[in-house]
């Protein structure tokens, strides 16, 4: 004859249901991180071949395109000002079309200051460019700082994805970043209104920001 089972307590009924819980938000986590750095690495095309036009025009013109009067006479082309290295500025003058790229808004630093994390570079040595998630606006503040990207004239719109809190995983405003020279692969922190970011590093790029 077979033994009966004894049955199991409320209390262990509880426990089994609470470790259920939290294995089962354990891995929703895991997978809705999976799936923000596939979305992430969308940018990274785009960044690489921005940097690599950038890189050629430095090496045709002898510095790098910051230097407005030397790319577009002052900072003008006909009766367009451009005020700033956003994404209608690179389409003109790298060449590149940006309106695929929906879910992000891409602009360009060349001061170490603004730099998102810390740096060793000296003044005029190199520079960031960063693809800014976006949901539909034209405009999009950069999470941390007091920068908007705005988008070029011509945007699809985003897919949907981008969240609307910056203060959450995957929300707009945050960044994935390329940087030439590339920094040393690993972790960089920046604490900004006592709130502490991690950047980690690889091959120049980050997508941290958007993850964390």
């Amino acid at each position: 004859m077979f033994k009966k089972s004894p049955g199991f307590t409320l209390v262990e009924l509880m426990t089994v249901v609470v470790i259920i819980g939290i294995l089962t938000a354990l891995g929703t986590r895991s997978f809705a991180n999976f799936i923000r750095v596939g979305n992430a690495k969308a940018a990274e095309p785009y960044l690489m071949a921005l940097a690599a036009k950038l890189r050629a025009n430095h090496n045709y013109q002898g510095v790098w395109m910051k230097d407005k009067a030397k790319y577009t006479a002052g900072g003008t082309i006909g009766t367009t000002d451009y005020s700033a290295f956003d994404e209608q500025f690179l389409e003109d003058f790298l060449g590149i079309d940006l309106k695929d790229a929906a879910d992000f808004c891409f602009m360009v630093t060349f001061d170490v200051n603004d730099f998102i994390t810390p740096t060793d570079l000296e003044t005029d040595e190199g520079f960031e460019i960063w693809a800014v998630l976006r949901d539909d606006h034209a405009s999009v503040l950069v999470r941390g700082t007091d920068i908007s990207c705005v988008t070029a004239d011509a945007k699809l719109p985003a897919s949907g994805w981008v969240g609307s809190d910056s203060e959450l995983p995957g929300g707009k405003g945050r960044v994935v970043v390329l940087r030439y020279p590339p920094p040393t692969d690993g972790s960089q922190e920046i604490t900004i209104d006592e709130v502490t970011r991690v950047f980690d590093w690889q091959n120049g790029m980050t997508i941290s920001d958007v993850l964390l």
